[in-house]
């Protein structure tokens, strides 16, 4: 509803003062259109002239009983009742007070739970809207339970102009329905908190273009952790779930979403138990081959609880097929994959395991050390029949000072044992830190006699893993792939070539079995085979990188050509075969036209976590294209074509929490190479070539911050950033060696991601900086439940109590709440980690290196010895009975 005021006879406005706002039909016009492209109609009613007006229809609408989903938006004047109620009510077109307050609507709404009342949205665009949305008695009331939501044009007691919230929002929906910006195919309705988001930056722009005052849209409150997904005002245009993000395939059967849901990211282990992923084929299509001797040996050791040792461990150089013998262990062992899978592990016969109800597994690539024990946990509660939904803040309350032992502690109480499977343990944050502080300790107790707890775990072999590794060695449960007989390794890969080959595209027909056995047969021989003489100087090296994903890759090259036409010219293209990654993927890339792929593919290679979303990768993109355009974003049509097209064979797809479709390289070799700044492209002649900075990290570094969006003063707004950079820039500062200037931002201190903000504090090294690092580890363990305005109050109290005034400074204003003094008696800029484990009083400390990383020793009066790791916070062995 627009509410223009009617002129008087004299042309006036009916009331001194106020606008008659002439476009506020104009406008709510705009908004009623472009809602109906995303599946709405107008109310069925118009306003009467009966005595109900405006607010009558509002009425008639929130109680409508056939109706499910309702959005009133209303574009006009506010007023709060001064002096009396302070109630919002909206004015009518005479200027006069509608009869009912804005809050009697939300009322009839939320006071009638038994009676039918649709899911509503109210869209105010009015003055001092924002009072609508602060009710206290709504704000306490359970998130779940709620069926009016409010999005308003301002805060409480402050003016709305130049109809921006109307504005905005056509503009952000324009934008989704005509897919200028989109949301992963898999998401039903786009986030509510997206939405707000997008139209909270566009209300900023429309106020730097106009040269106005500041407003700042506002929505119901809710708790900083409150799960929202089950808003379905504006559903997603793009929305396709046979087309969704690979990570929640569609389709899945409930009991592997679960998975999913828990970070163990089944589809890993689907994906590269059946071989398909180097020539981007379903992950259904089975093509394991080989490695008999290891799936007879694991098989055996999965399904005889009580075999020797407790602790196992697959290693091998990238590529070796580490989590393809993962893969198709999880894939025919756990009871939520078996069925499902039955294509990628019935053709091992008796080599594959049997069903295993005792078995959790995650795939670490790029997860913390915390989400790696909330998925474990997760899984363990539903081994366990115990309530799997815990409240993963609580989880990390309990979990952070001794994580192998909360874990422990999951374990059922029964004698048979549980086995943990964790892949990839080299591509997660902060290896080391998992290796010391949950993984050895793990592994001791699997060792033991009669222990509940049995563990495999895949990863490369390195330095920072010496400890485990050598633990699994001692007891001959090490199996290093790239150790296997040559000529076993050589079959195995001529075979695996062969199914490839064979299966689909231009090598299928029957005639050319000749041409794919030789041709597979020489591909095997040139890997597996020592360097020949009359090979490039680059491909004589020993292969650095696996033989299956090497022959993968090049078979995904071969059937994009045309096939050899007999037995020698097959012989002579498998002899072909490079024997670096480099090489192979320079043959692959110098396939495709497009300038841009080799810079999105590189930009991809820096991505953390789960990936990077299309938006901040416009961005990040230009740090590897030609100077000329490196300060302006790719345009999105032009990225969403490059994603979609040439690029989709070299990337894995995931779903943020606001919708959005985030991308990263679908191996961790090809992500390494391209990260190496040396490695450029071989036609340096070519005007659109991509160049990589000497030092990437910091002009990648430079393009993130440019993502994000900056207010009239040219501070930049942490509230309207994307997951990811809330997420994530603490990372690629530390990587740009930037992370001190990060520090000192108190908008970012206020709006990060905790969890991984909190790892990344240790590498403050100026004194503000770790000043300011000490400030937020003070309540650290709070900021991660509460919403970012809360964490700001949190920050200003402990800011005042560790004398910082800088950083009170820098905080974010709040015109309501302001620290005028605090005690510091209680707090140090030395402390760090505060260590908890002890019952009883503490009576020795000793600092000891082990393992090339400092630890503390203690003992105390509840008569055991503790051993802490001091980069973590963890404890890891404790000795009874002194």
């Amino acid at each position: 509803m627009g509410i223009a005021l009617t002129r008087t006879e004299d042309g006036d406005s009916p009331r001194a003062g106020l606008d008659v706002l002439e476009e506020a039909p104009v406008h709510a016009g705009r908004v009623a259109e472009i809602l109906t492209g995303f599946q709405y109609k107008p109310f069925p009613a118009t306003v009467s002239d009966d005595g109900g007006g405006y607010g009558g229809l509002v009425e008639a609408a929130v109680v409508a009983e056939d109706v499910d989903v309702l959005i009133v938006h209303i574009v006009g004047h506010g007023e709060l009742a001064e002096g009396s109620s302070e109630k919002l009510y909206v004015l009518d077109s005479d200027g006069q007070r509608l009869s009912r307050p804005v809050g009697a609507w939300i009322d009839l709404i939320e006071d009638h739970p038994q009676r039918h009342r649709p899911m509503t949205l109210f869209i105010f665009d009015v003055c001092y809207a924002g009072e609508a949305a602060v009710t206290a008695w709504h704000a306490r009331m359970d998130v779940d339970r709620r069926r009016a939501w409010v999005l308003a044009a301002t805060g409480p007691g402050q003016k709305a102009f130049g109809y921006r919230l109307s504005r905005a929002l056509v503009q952000v929906l324009e934008k989704y329905r005509d897919l200028k910006v989109r949301f992963d195919p898999s998401v039903r309705y786009i986030p509510a908190h997206t939405v707000w988001r997008d139209i909270g930056r566009t209300v900023n722009e429309l106020a730097d273009q106009a040269d106005g005052l500041p407003q700042t849209v506002l929505t119901s409150l809710v708790p900083g952790h409150a799960d929202l997904s089950h808003l379905t005002f504006f559903p997603n245009p793009s929305y396709a779930p046979d087309r969704g993000s690979s990570a929640v395939a569609p389709g899945l059967p409930p009991e592997v979403a679960r998975l999913a849901d828990w970070a163990a990211d089944p589809m890993h282990f689907m994906r590269r138990a059946g071989g398909a992923e180097p020539v981007h084929r379903a992950w259904a299509e089975g093509y394991f081959s080989g490695r008999t001797a290891q799936l007879d040996t694991f098989a055996s050791w999965l399904d005889d609880e009580a075999a020797a040792p407790g602790l196992r461990v697959v290693t091998g150089k990238p590529g070796a097929g580490k989590s393809a013998l993962l893969g198709v262990l999880v894939c025919a062992a756990h009871p939520a994959l078996r069925r499902y899978t039955r294509a990628l592990w019935a053709g091992l016969g008796d080599r594959a395991p049997g069903e295993n109800d005792r078995l959790a597994v995650v795939h670490a690539r790029r997860l913390a050390l915390d989400d790696i024990v909330h998925s474990l946990a997760r899984q363990l509660r539903h081994i366990h029949s115990r309530d799997d939904s815990g409240d993963v803040s609580e989880m990390s309350e309990q979990a952070v000072g001794n994580p192998a032992d909360y874990l422990l502690g999951l374990l059922p109480n029964d004698e048979s044992p549980v086995t943990l499977i964790v892949d990839a343990l080299d591509e997660a944050l902060q290896p080391q830190d998992i290796t010391t502080a949950l993984l050895l300790p793990l592994a001791r107790k699997a060792h033991r006699p009669g222990s509940r707890l049995r563990l495999l775990v895949g990863t490369r072999d390195d330095e920072r893993f010496r400890g485990l590794l050598a633990l699994a060695r001692d007891a001959s449960g090490c199996t290093d792939l790239s150790a296997i007989v040559p000529e076993v390794v050589c079959q195995d890969v001529a075979d695996y070539v062969r199914q490839l080959l064979a299966a689909d595209g231009p090598y299928a027909v029957d005639a050319l079995r000749p041409v794919r056995d030789t041709l597979a047969r020489a591909i095997a021989d040139t890997l597996t085979g020592p360097g020949l003489s009359d090979r490039p100087a680059q491909d004589t090296d020993a292969l650095h990188w696996g033989e299956f994903l090497t022959a993968g890759l090049y078979a995904h090259y071969l059937l994009a050509s045309p096939p050899p036409g007999t037995a020698e010219e097959a012989a002579e293209l498998g002899r072909a075969v490079p024997r670096s990654l480099p090489a192979l993927l320079e043959l692959d890339l110098q396939r495709h036209q497009e300038p841009l792929l080799r810079p999105v593919l590189t930009a991809l290679a820096f991505a953390q976590g789960r990936g990077m979303p299309e938006s901040v990768l416009a961005h990040t993109t230009t740090a590897f294209t030609t100077p000329v355009d490196s300060t302006t974003p790719l345009a999105l049509p032009d990225l969403y074509s490059l994603l979609d097209g040439e690029a989709r064979f070299y990337l894995r797809r995931d779903v943020d929490d606001d919708g959005t479709t985030l991308y990263r390289l679908f191996h961790e070799g090809l992500a390494e190479w391209l990260r190496v700044p040396d490695n450029q492209p071989p036609d340096q002649d070519t005007p659109t070539a991509a160049l990589p900075p000497l030092d990437p990290a910091g002009p990648l570094y430079e393009r993130l911050l440019d993502s994000v969006p900056r207010d009239a003063s040219g501070r930049r707004q942490w509230h309207l950033a994307t997951p990811y950079l809330l997420r994530h820039t603490a990372q690629h500062a530390i990587r740009a060696g930037r992370l001190d200037e990060l520090l000192n931002d108190g908008g970012y201190l206020q709006h990060a991601d905790p969890h991984t903000l909190a790892d990344a504090l240790r590498h403050a090294h100026s004194e503000q900086a770790r000043l300011n690092a000490a400030v937020y580890r003070a309540s650290w363990g709070v900021h991660q439940r509460l919403p970012p305005a809360a964490r700001r109050q949190l920050l200003a109290l402990d800011a005042a109590r560790f004398r910082n005034t800088p950083l009170q400074a820098e905080l974010p204003g709040d015109t309501d709440w302001q620290v005028r003094w605090a005690t510091g008696s209680q707090v140090s800029t030395a402390l760090v980690r505060t260590l908890t484990g002890h019952s009883d009083g503490v009576r020795a400390v000793g600092v000891v290196e082990l393992d090339g990383r400092p630890h503390a020793i203690t003992g105390g009066d509840d008569r055991t010895v503790r051993v802490w790791d001091l980069t973590t916070g963890t404890q890891t062995r404790e000795l009874t009975g002194h």
